[in-house]
């Protein structure tokens, strides 16, 4: 399920994304020189494919994206501290949803 998945989200990614599996079904894609706005509208197409690809479940899946952006001063501590606070977002607003901070 993974990999499939994966294989539909990396068909949005442009070329110069990095990204992986971040954990369990969590995955992570660092954006360069785009836009909060730009990258919120890839992550809801992303979604939109995920809710109307049939997978083996024979299930849509749903998915959750948090977006936040490279902020002067910031360090990998301070992004992934504000990444888990849209997370929470995210998870008190319900599943299927694209929340950026």
């Amino acid at each position: 399920m993974l990999i499939a998945t994966s294989g539909v989200m990396i068909n949005f990614l442009p070329n110069y994304t990095h990204y992986g599996r971040w954990g369990g079904e969590e995955f992570l894609f660092v954006f360069n020189n785009d836009s909060l706005i730009d990258t919120c509208n890839l992550d809801k197409c992303i979604k939109r494919a995920l809710n109307t690809t049939i997978f083996t479940t024979q299930k849509p899946l749903s998915a959750g994206f948090d977006i936040t952006q490279f902020k002067r001063g910031d360090n990998l501590t301070t992004i992934l501290t504000r990444t888990v606070q849209t997370v929470y977002k995210a998870m008190g607003s319900g599943q299927n949803i694209v929340v950026c901070g």
